[in-house]
């Protein structure tokens, strides 16, 4: 079992404390493919964002996260940094939003890179970049690292966004509804791309999503919050 979350409730603290979720469990195993299937407001990005330790606000938690062996709510900072770059990757929903609209796609891929590669060449790290666009099927992928965000269509910018996600190699990749910007045919393309690259890589995936009909044929397993 590559990811456990056990019991887990969310609640935030104040006047009158307010409960995100309620006493969740599930489990996704090495190379499993698990859709988080819910309506808005159920709890399905507060869930994945607990996984990562991104929630916005400072959370009352109960039960246990583990993923690839760790306790994430336990992991002081310097190992919560290292459990991000090296387990975990996250596909966040809006893409312009979570890329730099001032810095091109190659200064934020190299900046990414450096992280895992602290020594290698410049020209080395350039290479990678190039390498992970066109694993994520972008034309012209050297052109592309010169280009900011704004100048690529939502779709690209979702694929930029998967290649920087899978940088580090993790073993599980968490996509918090990465699809709900694009239109239909889109949709589909950048959801093979994740199909692709988890036979490729043997990497689990935690897709959330709003939508079952897009994840009946590809989940191996499916959980519904309400």
């Amino acid at each position: 079992c590559l990811c456990e979350v056990r019991d887990l409730s969310i609640a935030i603290d104040g006047d009158t404390a307010q409960t995100l979720v309620d006493d969740i469990s599930f489990k996704i195993d090495k190379g499993g493919y698990f859709a988080l299937v819910g309506e808005s407001g159920s709890g399905k990005s507060v869930t994945c964002h607990s996984m990562m330790r991104l929630l916005p606000f400072r959370p009352r938690i109960s039960g246990q996260i583990v993923i690839d062996g760790q306790d994430v709510w336990s992991l002081s900072q310097r190992k919560l940094l290292a459990f991000r770059r090296n387990s975990v990757g996250m596909v966040f929903q809006d893409p312009l939003g979570a890329l730099s609209p001032v810095r091109t796609i190659g200064t934020q891929m190299l900046e990414t890179l450096r992280l895992h590669y602290p020594d290698a060449h410049i020209d080395d790290l350039r290479n990678r970049a190039i390498k992970a666009l066109q694993d994520v099927h972008i034309p012209s992928p050297a052109e592309r690292l010169g280009v900011y965000p704004h100048q690529l269509s939502g779709g690209l910018n979702q694929r930029v966004m998967i290649a920087l996600a899978l940088m580090g190699s993790p073993k599980l990749l968490i996509a918090d509804e990465p699809t709900t910007a694009l239109d239909m045919s889109v949709q589909a393309e950048v959801l093979d791309v994740i199909d692709e690259l988890r036979a490729k890589n043997d990497l689990a995936v935690l897709l959330v999503t709003h939508d079952l009909g897009i994840v009946r044929d590809r989940a191996t397993d499916i959980a519904v919050l309400r």
